[in-house]
């Protein structure tokens, strides 16, 4: 089913807690409430006589308490987004007036009924009468609700509801699919396990921004351009969100990392998009007539929406205000959940005190590595900087990095038996769980991400329930996750995504059929002070076959890498002797990767510039990416 999404009737509650119908319901409570006596609707005693007072004022409320109902009809009912933007306005406004209209010739008939049945019973109750009255003026309101439940009660039928977990900066090799222990999250390993997880899985970039620009665009980052913490996606992307709109899902994003907010221009698509960034709730508009979208922009609404809005790392909080979301929406749901855990900085329990104070005394690099405030700080004035971590301290990294890996599987946890029950419908929700990207600890002389582009950052763990069961082999990547998702719920995939639809090989396992995947660590830091030059990283890989090829754009210094046989790429096949012995693939390799990425800068979009709120650049500072 096409169209805007319904939302049911808890809909009406929703747009009051954005001030929509609060304004019109504010205003018909000065109505009742008001200088003239109440609703502006009095019972006097004229000559022995009942009458209503006023009965241009009568329409006045009448029509305030009718405008929320004809606006909730014409942003709910599908006709009106099937006719196109302009058009759907349109018809949209000639609606609107025409239920108004019709709602003030009923008014004025009840006005007539209701002072002929006062005059006839001049002994009626004055209570009475002011019920008959409230009654009329919620019965738009009412009938308004009840139409968006059925409605959307036919839609809810029709397909599952769809999850798209992102752990962020979360390293594959923390999970026993993926050569890990299986000790540091077991209710991960227990959902792999509960159904299909790819093997050999990649991310498509170095850090978050072009990475889930990928996921959401099916699309590589030379095409969709967003590298830079200023670059938005561009309106002619087809997103993961609005595909999944067209098929009459109700599209809902929560994250915690400020990337994946308004202000970082990821919201087409979505009705709502809770950033966790500046308070702000519902970021993307909910329906396209919405004046939602005015009202959430202004300064004044986070603060006036209170603490539950503020901005937030924790995965709990986050689950928590899913849970509202959740339980306000009805019919099919898309929702995108974007955790932050693994990602610096470092929340160390008491069981890390100890340890943290003695680094601390001896080298004053605790504080460093907790923060991680360094990866924004020191890359911009040196792309290639390096920290010059003791062992001990980089073991102290590591440790607190899979502690907080403990975390996030409490998180997910909470998430999976908690949420997902409480909310769910008759069909089980498919659940797809992935990462953006993983986390280096100076395995290949880079630290944490963004700068780098070796297994530790390129490999990310992937697995689907809901859709199969069992282990499935071959190269597969985020950009794959899109066509995936739209395939599962029942819809096509748009030609132009680059990703490929994995649903033939979820319920028979196997293995994915060999292809060239790309990769593209690009990231673009500006000046640190005025005049100075941009501090930019590129970084390009392919997969091809059992082979990773990696190439630094700004070194010249090429990596190959057996992935069948080298598993942590500890042998670069492309230097000394194994260059002149594996000269004809690494030629290969070299066009295949200058292919592909000639392929994707051939179809580029230019991307949205957009400019980061004070909001957002404090939590982009708090993580590391600003100075």
């Amino acid at each position: 089913m096409g169209g805007t999404p319904f939302w049911g009737a808890p809909r009406f509650f929703y747009q009051i807690i954005l001030g929509v119908e609060a304004a019109w319901l504010g205003l018909l409570a000065a109505f009742v409430f008001g200088g003239c006596g109440g609703i502006y609707i009095s019972l006097k005693r004229r000559g022995g006589e009942f009458v209503l007072t006023s009965p241009a004022l009568w329409a006045v409320a009448v029509a305030a308490s009718g405008a929320p109902a004809a606006y909730f009809l014409a942003v709910t009912d599908p006709r009106f987004p099937r006719l196109g933007p302009r058009l759907a306005i349109a018809a949209a406004a000639l609606f609107f007036l025409a239920v108004i209209g019709l709602w003030e010739l009923g008014a004025a008939a009840l006005y007539k009924a209701l002072t002929a049945l006062a005059r006839r019973s001049k002994k009626f109750p004055a209570k009475a009468m002011l019920v008959l009255v409230a009654l009329a003026v919620l019965l738009p309101i009412v009938a308004a609700d009840v139409y968006g439940l059925v409605v959307g009660a036919g839609a809810a039928e029709r397909r599952p509801d769809v999850y798209v977990v992102i752990l962020d900066a979360f390293r594959a090799d923390r999970l026993s699919f993926y050569g890990g222990e299986g000790e540091l999250a077991p209710r991960l390993e227990a959902f792999g396990r509960e159904g299909v997880v790819f093997k050999e899985a990649y991310t498509v970039s170095s850090w978050t921004r072009p990475a889930v620009a990928s996921l959401f665009t099916s699309a590589y980052p030379g095409t969709h351009g967003v590298y830079s913490r200023g670059a938005a996606l561009p309106a002619e992307a087809k997103t993961l969100a609005e595909a999944m709109r067209e098929l009459g899902y109700v599209t809902v994003a929560v994250s915690a990392n400020p990337h994946v907010s308004r202000g970082g221009g990821m919201e087409d698509g979505f009705d709502v998009l809770d950033g966790a960034a500046g308070g702000s709730v519902m970021e993307a508009g909910g329906p396209p007539l919405s004046a939602a979208r005015l009202l959430t922009s202004a300064k004044w609404v986070p603060s006036f929406l209170g603490p539950l809005w503020r901005p937030t790392e924790d995965g709990l909080e986050l689950n928590r205000r899913l849970a509202f979301w959740l339980g306000i929406i009805n019919g099919p749901r898309f929702v995108y959940v974007h955790y932050m855990e693994p990602h610096t900085p470092y929340h160390p329990g008491d069981g890390y005190k100890a340890e943290l104070r003695l680094y601390r005394a001896r080298e004053n690099k605790a504080a460093e590595i907790v923060k991680g405030r360094f990866f924004g700080a020191r890359l911009t004035e040196n792309p290639h900087f390096k920290p010059d971590y003791t062992p001990g301290e980089v073991a102290l990294a590591q440790t607190l990095y899979d502690a907080e890996v403990k975390r996030m599987d409490a998180v997910i946890a909470d998430f999976l038996d908690v949420i997902v029950p409480a909310y769910s419908r008759d069909e089980e929700p498919i659940i797809v769980v992935a990462a953006d990207h993983g986390e280096e600890f100076g395995e290949h002389g880079r630290w944490l991400h963004g700068a780098g582009l070796h297994a530790e950052i390129a490999r990310v763990p992937l697995m689907i329930r809901g859709a199969g069961r069992g282990a499935v082999g071959g190269a597969v990547n985020v950009a794959d996750i899109a066509p995936t998702v739209v395939a599962l719920a029942g819809g096509v995939p748009p030609e132009d995504w680059v990703g490929a639809d994995l649903t033939p090989y979820l319920y028979d396992g196997g293995r994915v059929p060999p292809r060239e995947l790309l990769l593209e660590g690009i990231i673009e830091y500006p000046p640190v002070r005025p005049g100075a030059a941009w501090a930019n990283i590129e970084l390009a890989a392919v997969v091809k076959g059992d082979y990773y090829y990696l190439y630094d754009y700004e070194t010249g210094r090429e990596y190959l890498y057996d992935e069948k046989r080298d598993r942590s790429q500890a042998y670069n096949l492309a230097r000394g002797d194994n260059a002149a012995q594996n000269a004809a693939l690494l030629a290969q390799l070299r066009e295949s990767l200058a292919l592909l990425r000639k392929a994707a800068r051939a179809r580029a979009w230019t991307p949205r510039r957009v400019k980061l709120s004070p909001s957002i650049e404090r939590q982009l500072r708090a993580i590391g990416y600003l100075n």
